[in-house]
């Protein structure tokens, strides 16, 4: 269509505008706008006389035609002489009046339509004649190749043999459109949240490292879900973590002092502390979990959470990246882990032994931690085998903590039996709460009387400060109490058991 635009004398020039957040389209059901707009790119960087523009990718507000042709106008993107078309095929006759405020966008610019090959159908030869009468204006075509391709038909199948050469390497470098897309397990309002953050990091960031942040969000989500938290607070956290990555190193080095004090880290490694109130003061970002994966996503630390583990993986291991050492890291990652994240520390330090560089203190203290808790749970296991008449049992123990919340009145309380899916636990046990406040105290009940009873206590909590997911991991044993939308939102019973969410749908996009 571009170059049959260029080619039919209407036009000396062409902007392709990708869009931003489409006022007509779910959220959900979009590649996140800058994949789009990069992989736009690659794909149109050869045609003389083709620009894309990132208008829409810069504004966080819903992407409506008339605003951007207003933009185009007031910013100077086109001079006050220059005539604006909007270039589409004959099928925006058909939609163009549901479109917002199409009497001001026919004022705007003039519409030039592509052409295929043969005579246009009766129906839309009436059409335009319908509209160029009731808004007073002409409609202009130029002709076009038939080209056989389908989006829709591509994304089904895998088969990217009839794209170009730079879409395909741009395709399969950050692993877009998998078969089980991990973003379809995210919240509408949080894919709404990642646009907005978006915009922002088009801004702060160069486009390696924006794509790279965007494939840890996608790593960290499909992570979030396989160990059983959040994944809208892993998207955020993924998206964010090198939000601070690219501000000048004395502004990195201020920020750091409000976390750090003194002494500060080398350079290289500020800006994850930074990141940690960079995230807060220009992304709004008061979660002290999603904070605190920022922060660590470099070095690790001591006692590490969940979330914290997952996003220091996936910095290391999104697709885009190319280290040597990588694949059996990965291969671990999706059974374990802990051991993957021993595996990716032990990787790190040996590195900086052959570069004779000091491996930094809180990685250290992360690996030792992560070795401790391994040892233990060994330890556990193996006098387990060896006195089973004298220990409780996880089952056992699973039971006694399902009692105590039916006893609490949960709702809808189940046992999946995990242990041989992963070396997380031996048992996940799923349950509702019917408000935040009966959450919390199924929380609390189940916490006071294991160790009043066991004298067990939790490895670690998460989720109390939202109170509608909160997690108790006893290591062989977590425990999801959960509000009913999240619940139902998350499935992990369901994806526990193999089976996809309720709702996730596969990903539809518009045609360019």
């Amino acid at each position: 269509m571009i170059t049959g635009a260029l080619k039919s004398g209407r036009v000396d020039k062409v902007w392709v505008i990708p869009s931003g957040y489409p006022p007509k389209k779910d959220a959900a059901a979009l590649t996140p706008a800058p994949y789009r707009y990069y992989m736009t790119e690659a794909a149109l960087k050869n045609i003389t006389g083709c620009e894309v523009l990132p208008i829409e990718l810069l504004r966080p507000e819903k992407s409506y035609t008339t605003d951007t042709l207003s933009y185009i106008r007031d910013e100077g993107v086109a001079g006050p002489d220059d005539k604006l078309v909007l270039i589409y095929g004959t099928d925006i006759l058909f939609e163009l009046e549901t479109w917002y405020h199409p009497e001001r966008i026919v004022t705007q610019a003039e519409l030039l339509l592509a052409r295929r090959p043969g005579v246009l159908q009766e129906s839309t030869l009436r059409k335009a004649t319908e509209l160029e009468e009731k808004y007073g204006i002409e409609i202009s075509y130029f002709p076009i190749e038939g080209v056989n391709i389908s989006s829709r038909e591509i994304r089904r199948t895998g088969d990217y043999s009839k794209l170009s050469a730079p879409v395909r390497q741009f395709i399969a470098r950050h692993d877009l459109y998998p078969k089980e897309n991990p973003l379809a397990f995210l919240k509408d309002d949080t894919h709404v949240l990642l646009f907005g953050y978006e915009t922002k990091l088009m801004k702060d960031l160069s486009r390696e490292r924006l794509l790279h942040s965007l494939n840890t969000a996608v790593l960290c989500v499909r992570y979030a879900v396989r160990y059983g938290v959040s994944p809208d607070e892993a998207a955020v956290a993924g998206l964010l973590h090198d939000c601070a990555k690219q501000l000048p190193i004395a502004i990195q080095a201020s920020m750091a002092k409000k976390v750090m004090g003194e002494p500060l880290p080398d350079n290289s490694l500020l800006h994850a502390p930074a990141g940690q109130i960079y995230a807060a003061e220009r992304y709004g970002i008061d979660n002290e979990s999603i904070l605190s994966a920022i922060r660590y996503h470099t070095t690790g630390r001591e006692s590490m959470t969940t979330l914290e583990k997952i996003v220091y993986l996936a910095d290391k291991l999104e697709p885009a990246r190319d280290y040597d050492d990588l694949t059996a890291i990965r291969a671990l990652a999706e059974k374990d882990l802990d051991e993957a994240v021993i595996a990716c520390l032990r990787a790190v330090r040996n590195k900086f032994e052959l570069k004779k560089t000091a491996f930094h203190a809180d990685s250290s203290r992360a690996l030792d931690s992560l070795i401790r808790r391994k040892q233990t749970k060994n330890d556990t296991i193996a006098k387990a085998t060896q006195q089973t008449e004298e220990k409780m049992d996880t089952l056992t123990l699973s039971n006694e903590i399902i009692e105590i919340l039916q006893n609490k009145k949960a709702e809808d309380v189940e046992l999946i039996p995990i242990a041989e899916k992963t070396a997380l636990a031996d048992y996940f046990i799923i349950a509702t709460g019917t408000s935040t406040t009966h959450i919390k105290a199924l929380s609390d009940e189940v916490e006071i009387l294991m160790k009043q009873n066991r004298n067990l206590m939790p490895d670690h909590i998460e989720g109390q400060s939202t109170g509608r997911w909160i997690l108790i991991d006893y290591k062989d044993i977590v425990v999801h109490i959960f509000h009913p939308e999240e619940r139902a939102h998350y499935s992990l019973d369901k994806l526990w058991l193999t089976k996809r969410p309720e709702g996730a749908e596969t990903i539809e996009e518009p045609e360019s």
